[in-house]
């Protein structure tokens, strides 16, 4: 067939309009995903195909059809593809500037290409500045070490890192996941004497964070070059040494240190109280805790989103204001956003799509409404909240919600609650999340130590119990000289009474001593491993 075929198609001409195309590309980049907990199977191939022009696509094929179609399939090969569906690339990885995906069918025929006359790596850099869709060179000037995260459950190795390009300009917010965290800290071994470090991230994910760049690897789909013998690196090592004189042996790798020393495990399980659900509705005064929960539903009653000011994030009002000529008739309005926070000094703001999404999350005492906001869903969801409103306006039915809502349903995490003055004023029982985790380690730790807190006080209360349970009698101070019989009301660890107060006593058994126990019993501060008590509501006192 690759001497038979006359007429192919470019990737730009594509739509869904018709079914007969035939196009001749060469595949740049392919992954594959396996079936979860059997890696030996393949689940979906997806791929980028590049044409003769530069023009990108990115093609799926289902995992009924991979035996079919996994052999003829390989990274670099120049083949012709006929027969095949192309659908609008929702759901597709965002790396292509290319509003369709190209499916595989049962009948789509794929044959070998001897000739292709297009680029070899399908590279398009541009500045720093300009990168949605693009991929990245720079000169690696910042490097940190290999840290982990809990994603999904699980850990998951990263890297930070800064480029820099051949004017100067630094784009400070870089992320390696996993193997290319791996690829990269091995590449720089003892990271000494190392000159120039060029790198190349191609297909990449971008984000906007604080009207910044933000990059990070996609899985699967990211390649990552380093000081690789190929011609891109060489040309901008060469421009380096044109533009900014820089030689290698000038060059040092600097160490970059995290963004913050933040950690979650040691602020859930050493700074804050586990409650439950039905705990926190008693809570009377300004604090943060931790509940674990389970999300239920995302509750439809408010919206997802909401714009927010660029510069503090609070929520952005579109107002409109006068513009006066200079005799001062108002000649037009303009409209323009302003921030609701009384605090930000921004008159008019630049705004930006977040997420408030609001949850409804249940344990085994109750169930009450969360609020995740941007800071949070982003890293879960993956996807930034403009993509997904833009995704759902263009479906035409703005009270669907988006589908990757679905990565929250029914999975249980830890959440650090706010409880505010609003709340409690209000008696309202809707609570921000300032941080949330589905660490499992943290998890089962938590929900050990409110087991052991509570073990603790059925302990004490029974050991309250069995003592008021006694005769009175047997609270009377024991004869002198018999040593052993002093300890009778002593308690490993707690002690419930005193030796001083059994001398106090000892001529006055009965229920002074009796109420004596009770009242130490209802002390807060009685044990030192007693669960420490919810600060309750204020209540009027019976008179």
């Amino acid at each position: 067939m690759s001497d038979m075929v006359t007429k192919t198609n470019l990737l730009n001409e594509l739509t869904p309009l018709k079914d007969e195309w035939c196009i001749k590309v060469k595949i740049i980049r392919l992954w594959k995903l396996t079936v979860f907990k059997n890696p030996l199977e393949t689940w979906k191939i997806e791929m980028v195909l590049q044409d003769e022009e530069e023009n990108k696509i990115v093609a799926t094929v289902k995992q009924s059809f991979c035996p079919k179609f996994e052999k003829s399939l390989e990274e670099g090969k120049c083949i012709y593809i006929s027969n095949f569906g192309v659908g609008e690339s929702q759901g597709s990885p965002y790396i292509v500037d290319n509003d369709y995906k190209i499916n595989f069918y049962k009948s789509t025929v794929v044959t070998p290409c001897d000739t292709y006359n297009g680029p070899i790596y399908g590279f398009r850099h541009v500045y720093f500045y300009l990168c949605m869709y693009t991929d990245l060179i720079g000169d690696l000037t910042s490097c940190g070490n290999i840290e982990h995260a809990t994603v999904d459950g699980d850990k998951r190795p990263f890297i930070r890192l800064e480029l820099e390009d051949v004017s100067g300009n630094k784009l400070r917010n870089i992320t390696l996941w996993s193997d290319y965290a791996h690829q990269l800290n091995n590449a720089l071994g003892d990271r000494q004497n190392l000159g120039h470090v060029v790198i190349i991230l191609q297909f990449m994910k971008h984000k906007i964070y604080k009207r910044q760049p933000a990059i990070s690897t996609m899985f699967g789909a990211t390649k990552l070059y380093i000081n690789d013998d190929i011609p891109d690196i060489h040309n901008f090592k060469n421009l380096l040494l044109e533009h900014r004189g820089l030689e290698g042996d000038d060059h040092h790798v600097t160490h970059l240190t995290t963004f913050s020393g933040y950690s979650i495990k040691h602020d859930f399980l050493n700074n804050l109280q586990k409650v439950t659900i039905n705990d926190i509705r008693d809570i009377g005064k300004i604090m943060s805790c931790v509940v674990v929960a389970t999300v239920k539903k995302i509750e439809r009653e408010s919206d997802w989103w909401y714009l927010a000011c660029v510069k503090c994030n609070h929520s952005a009002k579109q107002t409109s204001v006068p513009e006066k000529d200079e005799y001062g008739v108002v000649v037009k309005k303009r409209s323009v956003f302003k921030c609701t926070n009384k605090e930000c000094k921004t008159q008019e703001t630049d705004v930006e799509y977040k997420y408030k999404i609001p949850l409804r999350v249940m344990d085994s005492t109750g169930s009450f409404s969360l609020t995740l906001f941007d800071r949070q869903a982003h890293p879960i969801l993956d996807r930034s909240a403009a993509e997904l409103l833009q995704e759902v306006r263009k479906n035409g039915d703005m009270d669907i919600l988006p589908k990757d809502f679905n990565k929250l349903l029914e999975n249980t995490y830890a959440f650090k609650v706010d409880i505010k003055e609003f709340n409690i004023e209000n008696n309202k029982h809707i609570y921000g999340i300032s941080q949330l985790t589905n660490d499992t380690d943290i998890i089962k730790e938590l929900i050990k130590k409110e087991s052991d807190d509570q073990e603790i006080q059925s302990n004490s209360q029974s050991t309250a119990i069995e003592l008021i349970a006694q005769p009175l009698s047997s609270f009377m101070s024991p004869p002198s000289g018999n040593n052993h019989a002093k300890d009778v009301l002593s308690v490993t660890g707690d002690n419930i009474a005193s030796r001083e107060d059994e001398k106090s006593t000892a001529t006055s058994p009965g229920k002074s001593k009796l109420r004596n126990v009770i009242d130490v019993e209802n002390d807060q501060d009685f044990s030192s491993t007693k669960k420490k008590l919810l600060s309750p509501k204020k209540e009027k006192e019976e008179e």
